[in-house]
């Protein structure tokens, strides 16, 4: 009977295992890599592309791409990268059409 219930215990750690790999987030790409993304993309239109970050006092606020001065603003208090008003990059929820080359059909439209 020992041999049983040790069987039946491997399988119960090997599919917890397996659950907790399928539940792992995907790698999203840091606010950084996209920002010098948009910068150094000809392709892509920076002045068409705003930024949502976190401000400490005022809660989540937006500017553009091309007026927004980078040193200014710790990289992990951005939250989202919007194109014509639809987010293309959202760290909540781990959202990354830059990265993965849909922006580009977005454009296109």
């Amino acid at each position: 009977m020992t041999a049983i219930q040790n069987t039946k215990g491997t399988k119960q750690k090997k599919n917890r295992k397996a659950i907790e790999e399928e539940s792992k987030k995907v790698k999203l790409n840091t606010s950084e890599s996209i920002i010098n993304r948009l910068r150094w993309d000809s392709s892509l239109p920076s002045q068409d592309f705003v930024i949502g970050y976190l401000d400490r006092f005022l809660g989540i606020m937006e500017s553009t791409l091309e007026t927004h001065e980078f040193s200014e603003i710790p990289l992990h208090r951005i939250y989202y990268f919007k194109y014509n008003g639809q987010k293309v990059w959202d760290r909540d929820s781990r959202v990354d059409n830059i990265s993965n080359g849909a922006i580009y059909s977005m454009i296109v439209q």
